[in-house]
């Protein structure tokens, strides 16, 4: 404590004593050769309260820290799978051993995706860069196929309801053979003989059977029947139409 502050506590102790008696406190001042407080004025500067100095920096630093313990952060996870080639791509109808066309989709956020129940020859392939799945390939088997697709990762939490399409993949036609035909005379009715079909719905035109002879089509069964008008050994070949594949009755 300096000189100064002690003085002025003797002052004004002295102020309260002699307040009665009538001396004036600037005549003791004078004598002492002190500087002239009011009373108020020395019992302020007396009592001297240190101040706390508080920087921005600091302020900022705990608002931040505040604003922390009570932030709370929702993440809204969204993962959107959207059919981007022609419509009706997800529900083809072709045959075996025939390409189907490109089935594409857009899937972005995803890190993997996962497709099931596709027909041997079909694959999937995803780029996680564009968000495209594509399904492509040749099926080599015959069915339906229902597949499905499940993206995970990402923004995707293996939790949305699998996408669906169908690959509905049919057989090739198929034909029984001829059964044994016993040699005829011209002119003489052919005893009718029949190949049974599977897949096709008709015939086409029918080549080398011999004139008078014909063929025709119902309910999966050719029948050939009819009175030769000429003589010689005939290697007929009959196409089926409709269906898959390229095949004939012989």
């Amino acid at each position: 404590m300096s000189l100064k502050n002690i003085l002025s506590r003797i002052l004004l102790i002295s102020v309260l004593v002699l307040g009665l008696t009538g001396v004036s406190l600037y005549s003791i001042a004078a004598l002492v050769k002190l500087p002239v407080f009011s009373p108020f004025e020395i019992f302020t500067n007396s009592i001297q309260t240190p101040e706390k100095s508080i920087h921005p920096e600091e302020i900022s630093e705990s608002s931040t820290e505040e604003k922390g313990a009570n932030f709370r952060e929702t993440q809204v996870f969204t993962c959107s799978i959207t059919l981007t080639s022609s419509a009706g791509t997800n529900a083809q109808s072709l045959c075996i051993n025939v390409g189907i066309t490109s089935i594409t989709y857009s899937i972005p956020g995803a890190l993997t995706i996962s497709v099931t129940s596709l027909p041997a020859g079909v694959t999937s392939a995803y780029d996680s860069g564009s968000g495209i799945l594509t399904i492509s390939g040749t099926p080599t088997v015959d069915g339906s196929f229902n597949y499905s697709i499940v993206p995970t990762g990402g923004t995707c939490d293996g939790t949305e309801v699998p996408v669906t399409g169908t690959i509905s993949v049919s057989p090739d036609n198929t034909v029984t053979s001829a059964p044994v035909i016993s040699p005829v005379c011209i002119n003489t009715a052919l005893t009718s003989f029949t190949h049974t079909t599977t897949g096709a719905t008709g015939i086409g035109v029918a080549t080398g059977l011999p004139a008078g002879v014909t063929a025709a089509w119902a309910g999966n069964t050719i029948t050939i029947s009819g009175t030769p008008t000429a003589s010689g050994t005939f290697n007929y070949s009959i196409p089926l139409t409709g269906g898959c594949g390229a095949v004939s009755a012989t």
